[in-house]
């Protein structure tokens, strides 16, 4: 059986962030993406402008986590995601409580992928994400092959654009009451809850990365009896 290789995947996720960056409404509010090369490497930097407040990103492509980063299962991300800077009306916040910002560790991937007959790693990635976010040091963050469908959709004002998730939450039916009660969503404003798709949410959590539920580790700290169905440790999920 052929797959969509992960280099495809990674090409669309940075093109969709870059896209998004450089539509006519955030250039405007100043929203920046540039491509820079370290050690050899295409790394990517990411400004985002909320009201008031500038966030600075560094996207670096496969980094390696493991126990010397409190990871108890070593895991290669697809990209890290580290905020670099922020500035409130002109001034960097002071180090410490930029220290406290999660990275978002991105995976890029699908259930096609990691559990098929012949290739069965769905509970290995699990445990991997849940001991991610179990440092308290990061977020994980996985995006499939048909959320960067419905993304580009979105951009280019087609349709559908709107993920289940979306959908579920729109109906207002029991799924969204469970979703009300689950940790990882609970801890956001309500405007998390109308992005439309999965890479929509995490530009939206990327806007608002040092919210004070998540720096006050709310969003961080560990939920193996919270999780919600204990199915998964995404905050996007």
């Amino acid at each position: 059986m052929l797959f969509r290789s992960e280099s495809e995947l990674e090409e669309r996720f940075i093109r969709g962030i870059k896209n998004y960056a450089s539509q006519e409404e955030q250039q405007l509010l100043g929203w920046d993406f540039q491509t820079i090369t370290i050690d050899g490497v295409n790394t990517y930097k990411l400004k985002i402008i909320n009201g008031e407040t500038e966030f600075y990103y560094l996207i670096t492509p496969q980094v390696n986590l493991g126990k010397s980063d409190g990871v108890l299962y070593p895991t290669r991300t697809d990209h890290m995601i580290t905020c670099i800077d922020v500035k409130k009306n002109g001034e960097s916040i002071k180090i410490e409580d930029l220290q406290r910002i999660p990275s978002i560790a991105v995976y890029l991937d699908g259930y096609q992928y990691h559990a098929t007959k012949e290739s069965n790693r769905f509970i290995g990635d699990i445990q991997k994400r849940i001991s991610i976010v179990d440092t308290g040091k990061y977020l994980t963050w996985t995006l499939t092959w048909e959320d960067l469908n419905y993304f580009e959709a979105m951009l280019s004002k087609l349709i559908p654009d709107q993920d289940n998730l979306y959908n579920k939450i729109k109906d207002y039916n029991s799924n969204y009451l469970r979703l009300q009660n689950a940790p990882n969503y609970k801890d956001f404003d309500d405007k998390l809850k109308t992005k439309k798709n999965n890479l929509d949410r995490l530009i939206y959590v990327l806007s608002n990365l040092d919210s004070e539920p998540l720096l006050s580790g709310n969003i961080t700290k560990d939920r193996k009896s919270t999780r919600l169905n204990s199915s998964h440790t995404d905050i996007s999920r």
